[in-house]
């Protein structure tokens, strides 16, 4: 039975996509052969998680052949699928010939390597909405597009390889390997593009005609115009110039339809199609209730968009998930946050149960005496905090505002989660949020529960390059964390808030670039490229002076995560950062910070002498600060690993008893890291050269990694450190050089170029080492595997350094 009779008879009979591919299958011609896409709108709601099959099949078809797959998991893992006349299934590819096609004439008949499969790889990040969907696919730079470029034509390009191709533009005269690929009246004649909210109506945006290329640089095709003209095209129109436009239906004709079940089927003959995730709204609705809404939502009368988010999972391709979310400074700043935090919430919602199920389900299994202690603690610390609420005193407005982003992060997380995964409470995102605090106030509550923790166990590697003729100014930093946190968020937050209730002034640090977390509404890392010209990031010093904990208390202070992002959105400069951030320090997450004022800094022109970094050190009950500029001038750099610089810091943080007690390990000038950082800076001349040395780790050759150890060397001892590679059977000293899941988990470096646009590139996972000598961690060839819980995580983390734009 030929197509067109058994695709309208599947379309009518199917009641889901396994469905239609049984019936469209039966009685194949095998003419019309094509590849097709079966997208089940009926199991997507914006904002859920995706089924975990049934979503998306592709079916394809040869003569004597028809083969089926449920691609919906590679789908939610890539967040794209695209056609592009190639076979997806082997043997398909097999049968029909096509694999000797590649071997004839290259790639160019390869699934992966045919130019548009490589443009859309390349490309469909781009795609936010359904006008930027529209673009890529009626996108077509050939003559500047390497992915256009065939070297054996001349010209050595062809306007067949982009995504709505234009072959009457190429040359008549030109020399190509196959007729495709040449001078011809065929290419791209239209492009369509529907969406959740779209297809609920039955409706799509479509164009007719050629295309006009990327930024419509090619212009609209003419008949009168055209080589062609000669080509029989009766009633058409002469020239092809019409703008996108999404089609309506009657209403009579639309209740008829709408009995159709929600299936959608795309055939791919000579076509190209993809498909990909949407952004969801936060919309307020009159009556004072925010719901969620797909991106094309048509927003009613009286009711205000509040805030939009985008989330995009590429754990699996790159290490990274990347969520942006912008808010409107129409909207009232607490709903603002609390968007902010409901669309988080329900976008992460299965992640953030993933990396709390790693992290924090059994933190209190083997503390619970302590636990007790916390739980007073927090929530004495909480309403202590609420007590202090101030609308126009900037400080406690912005405090009360993270509070309400928690609380919307909270409700998005029981509306966005999986029918099968657990709820958490408030106080469980809470003490996500709190991780790193709540280490050191264990300790504080009791003293004893320090047997839990590793002594000088490395948090961090941070390092700060002024390049030759002050071309720019490097900055990289390198969390050091347990492998059990590695489930990693890039996050761009846009939130239009204003100083306090009664300004009219906006926050100088409105948009912010970070590492983190699902669930985290703060970096952790700490890692922020902020809009007001700062770059703030830090690395852990320990405290190992117990009369200090005596300083920490739930009234008057506040845990440092939230004193951080508070003072990433108020400070102007260094000197305003530093004075925020000081307020109620509460002796947790004790850290020297680094403060770097890319507003102050004009490439290849002397830096002024003072504001361009500035340095603090926190200990319970003690912040010390100071200028470092003239320090950068002078040494041209300036690094952090984990041991305090100023002596006063040093001292009462028992870190001098530790250097006596166990040498120069723990040491300001000489401990490992800080001679390899004094050695290799000096090699930096880019930012490639910068995450080079950040990833550096050559333990068995390094003599910096040597220490008086069985064997004589620690994969601690590294700007990156593997400690997995430490031998289980090894003699170390302190337990921090020995064997333990623990370790370098990432890389961000950025420049003055990457900061205009709060970029920065990125690494995720452990070290490969220097020169990729190391090998990836893999979980399945790991001891830790079967002892360390990483739910979520991809097996192996071999991942290139990436580069996102976020908005």
């Amino acid at each position: 039975m030929v197509v067109f009779i058994r695709v309208m008879v599947a379309n009518r009979l199917a009641s889901d996509g396994l469905a239609w591919t049984k019936l469209f299958k039966q009685h194949n011609s095998g003419t019309y052969n094509s590849q097709w896409l079966v997208i089940n709108y009926s199991l997507f709601r914006p904002g859920r998680r995706l089924p975990r099959r049934g979503l998306l099949y592709v079916l394809e078809q040869i003569p004597g052949l028809v083969e089926t797959c449920d691609v919906t998991e590679p789908f939610t893992n890539q967040t794209y699928w695209a056609s592009y006349n190639v076979p997806f299934l082997q043997v398909i590819s097999k049968a029909s010939g096509q694999d000797d096609m590649v071997k004839r004439y290259g790639n160019w008949f390869s699934y992966q390597d045919t130019p548009r499969a490589r443009i859309f790889a390349r490309d469909h990040v781009n795609v936010m909405d359904v006008p930027s969907m529209l673009r890529l696919m009626r996108s077509n730079d050939f003559r500047n597009d390497p992915e256009s470029r065939c070297d054996s034509c001349v010209p050595p390009y062809s306007a067949e390889n982009a995504i709505s191709s234009r072959n009457d533009l190429n040359d008549k005269d030109g020399v190509y390997p196959f007729e495709a690929l040449g001078y011809s009246n065929q290419g791209a004649i239209d492009a369509k593009v529907t969406s959740y909210i779209t297809f609920k109506r039955l409706k799509f945006l479509a164009v007719s005609g050629p295309t006009w290329g990327t930024g419509g640089h090619l212009g609209g095709f003419c008949w009168s115009k055209s080589r062609a003209a000669n080509v029989s095209h009766l009633g058409l129109p002469d020239c092809w110039n019409f703008k996108p436009k999404l089609h309506n239906i009657n209403r009579t004709m639309l209740s008829i339809r709408c009995i159709l079940l929600s299936l959608l089927s795309i055939w791919t003959l000579q076509c190209s199609a993809l498909i990909k995730n949407q952004t969801l709204l936060a919309v307020k609705k009159d009556n004072n209730r925010i719901t969620i809404q797909p991106k094309l939502y048509i927003v009613k009368p009286k009711e205000i968009i509040i805030a939009k988010a985008k989330y995009v999972d590429r754990i699996n391709s790159t290490g990274w998930g990347y969520l942006e979310i912008r808010t409107s400074q129409k909207a009232r700043d607490e709903d603002q946050a609390y968007g902010a935090g409901y669309l988080e919430g329900t976008l992460t919602a299965d992640l953030i149960y993933s990396y709390w199920f790693n992290t924090a389900k059994d933190y209190c299994s083997d503390q619970s005496e302590v636990c007790e202690q916390l739980k007073d603690y927090m929530t004495t610390n909480k309403d202590w905090i609420k007590s202090k609420s101030n609308e126009s005193d900037p400080y406690w407005y912005q405090i009360g505002l993270y509070y309400k982003q928690l609380d919307g992060l909270y409700d998005g997380y029981m509306r966005g989660k999986s029918p099968d995964t657990p709820d958490l409470t408030w106080d469980d995102l809470y003490w996500l949020n709190a991780l790193d605090d709540l280490g050191d106030l264990s300790v504080a509550l009791d003293p004893s529960e320090s047997r839990h923790r590793v002594p000088g166990s490395g948090s961090c590697s941070a390092l700060i390059k002024l390049l030759p003729g002050n071309k720019d100014i490097l900055v990289s930093h390198v969390t050091w964390s347990g492998y059990e946190t590695m489930l990693r968020i890039q996050k761009r937050y846009s939130l239009r808030y204003r100083k306090s209730k009664t300004s009219d002034k906006l926050i100088r640090g409105f948009d912010m670039s970070f590492s983190s977390f699902p669930g985290g509404i703060q970096s952790g890392d700490d890692f922020y490229l902020i809009s007001s010209g700062l770059t703030t990031m830090e690395t852990t010093i320990e405290n190992y002076n117990n009369s200090l904990w005596s300083n920490v208390k739930p009234v008057g202070q506040i845990l440092e995560f939230v004193r951080a992002m508070v003072a990433n959105r108020l400070a102007a400069n260094p000197t305003d950062w530093v004075d925020i951030f000081k307020l109620h320090n509460s002796g947790t997450y004790n850290n020297q910070w680094m403060i770097v004022n890319y507003a102050a800094f004009q490439p290849e022109s002397p830096l002024p002498s003072r504001d361009v970094l500035h340095v603090l050190e926190q200990m319970p009950g003690h912040v010390m600060h100071d200028d470092f500029t003239g320090h950068l001038i002078n040494q041209t750099y300036w690094a952090s690993y984990n041991v305090p610089y100023f002596p006063f810091i040093f001292n009462i943080s028992g870190n001098n008893d530790m250097e006596q007690r166990y040498g120069s390990w723990f040491s300001y000038s000489n401990t490992p890291r800080a001679r390899i950082f004094a050695r290799d800076h000096i090699k930096i001349h880019c930012d490639n050269c910068m995450l080079h040395l950040m990833r550096s780790n050559n333990f068995t050759r390094d003599p910096e990694s040597r220490c008086d150890c069985s064997p004589p060397y620690s994969a601690e001892n590294a700007i990156s450190a593997r400690n997995d590679l430490n031998p289980v059977n090894g003699t170390y000293p302190i337990k921090a050089l020995g064997h333990r899941s623990h370790g370098a988990t990432d890389v961000k470096v950025t420049s003055s170029q990457l900061f205009q646009q709060l970029r920065f590139k990125a690494v995720s996972g452990p070290t490969q080492g220097s020169n990729n000598s190391l090998g990836p961690f893999c979980w399945s060839k790991s001891d830790f595997n079967d002892k360390v819980s990483h739910l979520g995580q991809p097996d192996c983390f071999n991942f290139k350094p990436v580069t996102k734009q976020l908005f």
